[in-house]
């Protein structure tokens, strides 16, 4: 640890946010593969520029609510609820899955958008709590390392584990993931050296829209 820059006090904290990063993206890198192989099958590359268009809104206003969340909910508590939360929404996704409706397919196209924001802001958010300004300049490459470690065990793993599960198990594979990542949060959150919040001036849930939309225009 001591060639990484990583100082005595820091490796508990570093060994979590880096194994949450690797985690989060190596569930993200089995889920995403598994809504293309799904979307492409059984919907068609025809589809895509819809598809675009629907995404690009849809996180647009996806990133208008969530710092109008961020503004008024805890931040905390925010990290560690996200996963569990899109957990929940991809296992009641993966029920629909048997059912054959063609619907889901879109939906879960524009699941994997929303959750690649959510993940984002909730990772670097909590790498942001644990470490201090001076610290991030050397940890927050390692956390980075971890996540593209991740994404790359992930790709490889994707296909050994489609041939044996199947294409739609894989969303086990990535709801069991965003379990582990929630715990890992907390576990990470908890550890010495993170920094309370700053205290949230209160606005309206209409006053926060309208913030997020100003930042994304400046942005």
């Amino acid at each position: 640890m001591g060639l990484l820059g990583v100082h005595a006090s820091e490796r508990r904290t570093v060994a979590l946010v880096a194994t949450l990063m690797f985690v989060s993206l190596w569930g993200a890198a089995i889920g995403e593969s598994a809504v293309n192989a799904l979307f492409f099958d059984r919907i068609g590359t025809q589809a895509l520029p819809l598809m675009y268009l629907a995404q690009a809104g849809t996180t647009l206003v996806a990133m208008f609510a969530l710092t109008a969340v961020l503004q008024r909910v805890a931040h905390r508590a925010i990290y560690i609820w996200s996963p569990l939360l899109l957990a929940v929404v991809v296992l009641a996704e993966r029920g629909v899955l048997t059912t054959d409706a063609r619907w889901i397919y879109p939906v879960l196209w524009v699941t994997v958008a929303f959750a690649t924001l959510a993940q984002a802001i909730g990772l670097w958010g909590t790498a942001g709590v644990v470490v201090d300004t001076r610290q991030a300049k050397r940890l927050f490459p390692i956390f980075g390392a971890g996540g593209i470690l991740g994404a790359v065990v992930g790709g490889l793993l994707t296909r050994p584990l489609a041939a044996v599960i199947g294409v739609e198990n894989l969303l086990l594979v990535w709801i069991a993931a965003l379990v582990v990542a929630a715990a890992l949060c907390r576990l990470s959150l908890g550890a010495a050296g993170a920094h309370p919040e700053p205290p949230r001036r209160e606005t309206s849930l209409l006053e926060g829209i309208k913030s997020g939309y100003a930042y994304v225009r400046r942005s």
